[in-house]
């Protein structure tokens, strides 16, 4: 009878770590849910091409289960180091500058469980910078 009871309460045990990882799983299973990117990437291409921008072009948003990424280039009249001081400029009130060098800067911020990162390549001519903004949006 004391045998029975304990494997009965054994069992109940198990059952009940069965059910916590089932639950915990199907919380990992959600994924990203995305959408903010999409709705915003207007305002940062607003943020990162300056007036003066030649050869624009567009990617679609493109959304994963578990991140948001999208990319424009264009070509600018700016010098590369103008055109670093420029953006860094217009992108510090909502991003913190991550990582800086002569031909790449790196921009993040923390939404509620997200981190939003910008990359900004620069591709120097002789008359032009041809600048490459790379947003993406993953769960932290």
């Amino acid at each position: 009878m004391l045998l029975r009871l304990v494997l009965g309460l054994r069992r109940v045990a198990q059952l009940g770590a069965v059910i916590v990882a089932l639950a915990f799983c199907q919380s990992c299973q959600r994924g990203f849910s995305g959408g903010y990117l999409a709705s915003h990437y207007e305002e940062l291409e607003d943020l990162t091409i300056p007036i003066d921008a030649s050869n624009v072009a567009r990617n679609e948003v493109k959304h994963t289960e578990w991140s948001e990424t999208t990319s424009w280039e264009f070509d600018s009249k700016m010098a590369a180091p103008q055109y670093a001081d420029w953006v860094t400029e217009r992108l510090k009130t909502d991003f913190k500058a991550a990582r800086s060098s002569s031909d790449a800067l790196v921009f993040a911020k923390t939404l509620t469980g997200d981190t939003e990162s910008i990359v900004v390549r620069l591709n120097p001519g002789h008359d032009i910078v041809h600048v490459r903004v790379e947003a993406s949006i993953v769960p932290d």
